[in-house]
């Protein structure tokens, strides 16, 4: 008869200071629920978890007349909300520039797609305004409103309580819709900044989150640090060559290129050739025939020595095509 072994003496010291996994420890009625097929909506515990979660950050005026729903990122939410309500041909007000992403669902869905200008603040409740009281009486008025409301991708704007209370207004004067997508709400490198969910009291907001960036421990302060160095590096390399706003939250950082008139060939060609890897402009417009002498950054996944490398590269690149020129 074979002696039961002790296999702690395999064990690695790591491998020993580990501590049961929940999973392990769930009761057979919880592992069979868990694997299980949910319901549509999603698993009834977790959305009891998120309904919970969106009463502690945004306290809903009255959260009875809102669900809630799982979808397999905060993409595939956006596309949802938007065949849910967008025939083709439907006008939609929308930030400019806008994440790439949300403008093909648009474009593929058929949407008139109306961009409405921003600033450092985030979508402009004066362009805004201005668009639909001087909307054309041939065409059928907007009925959607979708913004980026904090840390947008690509401008790193994030809008104000003020900001947010003008545009709700404009949106009860003209009946619209508002799609909050606001994946970068806990990437807030100061004190957040209530929602449009926060305010809403006609229940005229549908709101977008997304848990994928915020599940690690410490990670705002990870990319606070990369943001601070990445600014750093822009002004130690590209001073007087760019503008740009220091970004609340988020991670990006919007360039605007002084004497460059688009960043197309700058971008694609010579900067990729130094192996810098950025985005133009023009890929953040609806409109792609015109000119755009803007760069987006993005500090999320470089390593912290190659932010200094990659601004400085990119600087002898931008000098070169200055003389140029």
């Amino acid at each position: 008869m074979v002696a039961d072994l002790d296999y702690t003496r395999f064990l690695s010291e790591s491998a020993l200071r580990r501590q049961p996994n929940a999973i392990r420890e769930a009761d057979a009625s919880a592992m069979t629920e868990a694997l299980q097929y949910s319901p549509t909506p999603g698993q009834a515990d977790l959305l009891g978890w998120l309904k919970k979660l969106q009463i502690r950050y945004h306290s809903p005026i009255d959260f009875n007349r809102y669900d809630l729903c799982i979808t397999n990122g905060s993409s595939e939410g956006v596309a949802k909300v938007f065949e849910l309500i967008l025939n083709p041909g439907d006008a939609i007000l929308i930030d400019s520039p806008c994440y790439p992403g949300s403008l093909d669902f648009l474009l593929a869905y058929g949407a008139d797609i109306i961009s409405i200008e921003t600033d450092s603040n985030g979508m402009s409740a004066e362009h805004l305004n201005e668009t639909l009281s001087n909307w054309p009486n041939s065409k059928g008025l907007p009925k959607t409103l979708y913004t980026i409301s904090t840390g947008s991708n690509p401008t790193g704007a994030s809008m104000s309580l003020e900001r947010k209370i003008n545009i709700y207004d404009i949106a009860r004067k003209y009946n619209l819709l508002i799609i909050e997508d606001d994946p970068y709400y806990f990437l807030q490198f100061t004190k957040p900044e209530p929602s449009f969910l926060s305010i809403d009291t006609d229940g005229r907001v549908i709101r977008l989150d997304s848990m994928s960036k915020v599940l690690s421990p410490g990670i705002m302060k990870f990319y606070e640090n990369r943001k601070m160095l990445m600014i750093d590096a822009i002004n130690k390399y590209l001073k007087d060559m760019v503008a740009f706003h220091e970004p609340k939250a988020g991670m990006f950082i919007w360039l605007k290129i002084y004497g460059v008139e688009d960043t197309r060939k700058l971008i694609y060609e010579k900067a990729l050739g130094k192996e810098v890897l950025l985005l133009p402009g023009s890929v953040f417009f609806v409109d792609k025939s015109k000119n755009y002498p803007y760069v987006r950054v993005s500090y999320s996944l470089c390593a912290l020595e190659q932010i200094e490398i990659g601004m400085e590269r990119f600087s002898k690149v931008l000098q070169e095509e200055l003389i140029r020129l």
